[in-house]
């Protein structure tokens, strides 16, 4: 699953939940993970510049207009 399909999914399904669940919030003990998946999606974008890629994700053209600028940008 690509994020940006994962982005365009319903609220109630089991991978957009995985994907959205901030640490924390389903019970984690102490020691679990204290960062999610999209924590690290939020570095790389702001490196490119983007600062609203869930909003940039709910439409397929946008998301794939930013994904060749990230493929051509030197940091990524």
């Amino acid at each position: 699953m690509g994020t940006g399909h994962g982005m365009r999914m319903e609220d109630s399904y089991p991978a957009k939940k995985v994907l959205c669940t901030k640490p924390g919030e389903n019970g984690y003990r102490r020691g679990s993970q204290k960062l999610r998946w999209c924590n690290k999606l939020e570095e790389d974008f702001a490196q490119v510049g983007c600062r609203n890629w869930r909003t940039n994700a709910q439409s397929r053209e946008k998301w794939q207009k930013l994904m060749e600028e990230g493929k051509s940008h030197p940091l990524m």
